[in-house]
């Protein structure tokens, strides 16, 4: 059998609203949080050719000391029963049999988690390692879907740091969840000026270069600039 493929379930702080809720999603409505998501790209994948599913990390813990990777991999286990009640699961042809079914039973029971990273970066770097450990040359991250666009950030970041091995390929899927009263078009990236008809790449400030560093203030002046970016963008805003 030849495993040349991985499934990451990137970490969600321990603390996030409706956590739970979010990595499993809502049957219901056939809406797919990160762990079901990440089993039917295992699927997609073709259970043959998955090494491991895993998942991160140890940067924040549940109210028990459980690492958030550990707190991750219970749920799953405990609810993987559950998993027929999305259609996209219960349905895929890679479940038609018995031995489909063995399979992905063995991945579950496998499941690997990193407890010890601290940041994507790190988190990221783990996976790498493991990928290699196991001869993986793709590996698919599973995020929430408005924590996606970062994590995509973030890939790249570690690839242009060589933290990733140039042999590997890495992608990016959202699930369908969105983080508390939002969706996805909240997520806001503020990219290089880059283009020749863009005048922002003339310009002596970019917005990456200055809201960059929002989250070094403290509450009170984060709520301060907030306010006085809203009041002139109402003001000047088209």
């Amino acid at each position: 059998m030849t495993t040349e493929r991985a499934v990451w379930i990137c970490g969600l702080h321990t603390n996030t609203i409706g956590w739970k809720d979010l990595l499993w999603g809502d049957p219901e409505q056939q809406q797919l949080g990160s762990l079901p998501m990440a089993i039917l790209c295992a699927l997609n994948h073709g259970l043959k050719s998955v090494a491991f599913i895993g998942m991160g990390s140890g940067a924040s813990h549940r109210s028990d000391g459980r690492a958030e990777a550990d707190a991750v991999r219970e749920l799953l286990l405990l609810r993987r029963d559950e998993l027929i009640e999305f259609d996209a699961i219960r349905d895929h042809r890679e479940l038609a049999d018995r031995i489909g079914q063995s399979r992905l039973d063995e991945l579950l029971d496998a499941a690997v988690t990193d407890t010890s990273s601290q940041d994507p970066q790190q988190e990221i770097a783990a996976a790498a390692r493991l990928a290699t450990a196991h001869n993986v040359t793709s590996i698919a991250l599973v995020a929430n879907g408005c924590l996606a666009p970062d994590i995509a950030r973030q890939v790249a970041m570690a690839r242009c740091a060589s933290i990733i091995p140039g042999h590997q390929t890495w992608s990016v899927t959202p699930d369908h969840m969105a983080l508390a009263d939002t969706d996805p078009s909240s997520t806001l990236i503020f990219t290089h000026p880059h283009r020749g008809d863009d005048r922002l790449c003339s310009a002596e400030l970019r917005p990456h270069e200055v809201f960059g560093g929002f989250f070094r203030l403290n509450l009170k002046n984060q709520a301060y600039l907030l306010e006085c970016t809203r009041r002139f963008i109402a003001k000047h805003g088209a």
